[in-house]
């Protein structure tokens, strides 16, 4: 029987463990994936429990592993551009910029092969090549969410008028200290 893929994602710090021990502690159903990651662990961090830890040097077989299985993976490429140590002439760009040619590479790759060759470029502070490859991966991926900033603007134009004036729920309270105020609750609709 096939089951959900639940992703629990923010930024570092906001809790994520937390929550999730909290879930698996009261849904005995649910399975943990482990990732992977470089850096060290934290205090009363597992391996192989919280993440598996693994040094640069196996993370880079791990991703040469995949590489080997999947070559156009343009975000395997990528995750390769975090670590590995390019020089100017390192035949691995070559490779990237040839998946880049083919007709047939997926949008998805595609988006990855350019992330890649953003941050290969950066590293060798090439950054004519860093900002045109940049460019390419946002504008494929801008593309491929079908997001557009006007959206946005709009929403949040609408916000900004909404909120130009105090509402009139605010009003002074009747004690001594004159910055203290008495908040009446109101229902405010939009339309």
């Amino acid at each position: 029987m096939l089951g959900s893929l639940f992703i629990v994602a923010a930024p570092s710090g906001a809790g994520k463990t937390s929550l999730v021990n909290a879930l698996v502690e009261q849904q005995k159903n649910i399975a943990l994936s482990i990732s992977y990651t470089t850096r060290t662990a934290r205090d009363g961090e597992v391996d192989g429990k919280d993440y598996f830890f693994l040094s640069e040097k196996d993370f880079l077989k791990n991703i040469y592993k995949v590489i080997n299985l999947k070559p156009d993976w343009g975000h395997a490429h990528y995750h390769l551009s975090r670590i590995k140590k390019y020089k100017k002439n390192d035949p691995q760009l070559a490779v990237m910029h040839s998946f880049l040619s083919s007709t047939s590479l997926s949008v998805i790759d595609r988006i990855g092969f350019n992330f890649a060759l953003s941050h290969v470029y950066e590293k060798l502070e090439m950054h004519d090549e860093q900002f045109k490859f940049l460019n390419e991966a946002n504008r494929l991926r801008k593309e491929e969410t079908k997001y557009f900033i006007d959206k946005d603007q709009q929403l949040f134009s609408r916000i900004k008028d909404s909120f130009k004036f105090p509402p009139s729920a605010v009003k002074k309270s009747s004690c001594k200290s004159s910055n203290q105020f008495k908040i009446s609750h109101e229902i405010i609709s939009s339309s």
